[in-house]
């Protein structure tokens, strides 16, 4: 029977798994395989991050050594190629193939953790109109995290990977978030949405949702807090203040507007009910300001 990862129990084995949200691993029917080499894991963390797209023998170049390789970068990744090749088991090395002008990793979305993310984001947008589902769909690829992306490889690429990364774990985190609240189940957001603003503290749309959630949930001294402390924030490590929608919303916690009832402000789209406008919050993730 298959798993989230989409992976088979066959005779007492688990097809192989990619890792790259979390500690970098590769596994073979559930064991470590021994990648050791600083280089060798670089590369392919790399490939698999573009994983079934061509890399270019220029990219590669530029994500192991950034603005500054050595005259021998194009030998030594034909050679680290070949070691891959060499040390990886065979069944392993198939899906790394040699196109006109660079190498491509071809993998199957379940052999790997952050294809199968992206593919669980994907269907959690189509079925927004089946929220349970889409909630389901979303924890369980929030759930494929397991720390900092990339970690144990060390190349220049990966800042950069890791920020985009972050974005899309980001946005995912918002969306379920936002289901989440629709359904009534802000209590439940309410963990979630304080670790995500103690990581991303100048995030407006973050403060925003946590302070709408534990106003939905009975803690309207706590809701106001948040925004407070997001206005001072910004007023004293970037001298701005809070956007609009910010201020109508601790207007209206303050005055206990009916229009942040649950049933009001969070009535499905599908409906045809318009939300409040001044209040309304984007069921996708918002640009940030300054972040810290």
């Amino acid at each position: 029977m298959a798993d989230i990862f989409g992976q088979t129990e066959s005779k007492g084995s688990v097809t192989s798994r990619y890792v790259l949200l979390g500690a970098f691993a590769v596994r073979d029917n559930g064991r470590p395989v021994d990648v050791s080499r600083p280089r060798l894991r670089a590369l392919l963390s790399h490939l698999l991050f573009h994983a079934n797209t061509t890399v270019s023998l220029s990219q590669i170049i530029d994500a192991l050594w950034g603005e500054k390789p050595p005259h021998t970068a194009r030998a030594q990744v034909h050679n680290a190629i070949s070691a891959l090749r060499s040390e990886l088991p065979g069944r392993f090395t198939k899906g790394l193939v040699t196109d006109p002008g660079g190498y491509r990793f071809r993998i199957a979305t379940h052999d790997l953790d952050l294809l199968i993310f992206r593919s669980l984001l994907e269907s959690a947008d189509r079925q927004r109109g089946d929220r349970t589902e889409a909630i389901r769909l979303l924890r369980s690829a929030l759930g494929l995290w397991r720390g900092t992306p990339f970690t144990g490889v060390h190349a220049p690429f990966v800042e950069t990977a890791c920020a985009r990364l972050d974005e899309e774990r980001f946005r995912a985190n918002e969306m379920l978030a936002d289901l989440e609240m629709t359904e009534g189940c802000h209590a439940d957001s309410v963990p979630r949405l304080t670790s995500l603003l103690a990581e991303y503290p100048a995030r407006e749309s973050l403060a925003e949702r946590l302070a709408l959630a534990l106003y939905q949930s009975g803690r309207k001294i706590d809701a106001l807090a948040v925004l407070r402390d997001m206005r001072l924030l910004l007023a004293e490590e970037y001298g701005l203040d809070v956007r609009r929608r910010a201020q109508d919303l601790e207007s209206a916690i303050l005055r206990g507007d009916p229009a942040l009832e649950p049933p009001e402000i969070w009535r499905s789209t599908e409906t045809g009910a318009p939300r409040p406008a001044h209040l309304e919050l984007s069921l996708t993730a918002t640009p940030a300001r300054p972040r810290s």
